[in-house]
């Protein structure tokens, strides 16, 4: 069984890409973020995403992504492990 801890390389990457095209259809307010490159963005992020050493980092990565957008609805949350229970994981 694989440890909840932990994704793969390829699950990173799927979660950015489904994150990346769920904003690029379904995003209303392009209005806030006029000067954004969504495009450039994600190109960005990918080397990032590929160099995140846990689910920890790579969870505080994608709210960094989501953050981009300025906008208080967009949020993303690990369900599986939320963020607010592997803060007493970091020493």
């Amino acid at each position: 069984m694989a440890d909840k801890h932990e994704l793969s390389l390829e699950d990173r990457m799927f979660i950015l890409s489904k994150t990346y095209n769920a904003i690029a259809t379904y995003f209303a307010h392009w209005n806030n973020v006029s000067g954004l490159d969504l495009d450039e963005a994600y190109k960005s992020y990918l080397p990032r995403v590929i160099s995140t050493e846990d689910r920890f980092d790579f969870g505080l990565l994608m709210m960094e992504f989501i953050a981009i957008l300025r906008d208080g609805h967009s949020l993303g949350e690990d369900f599986v492990m939320p963020l607010r229970t592997m803060a007493g994981r970091r020493s």
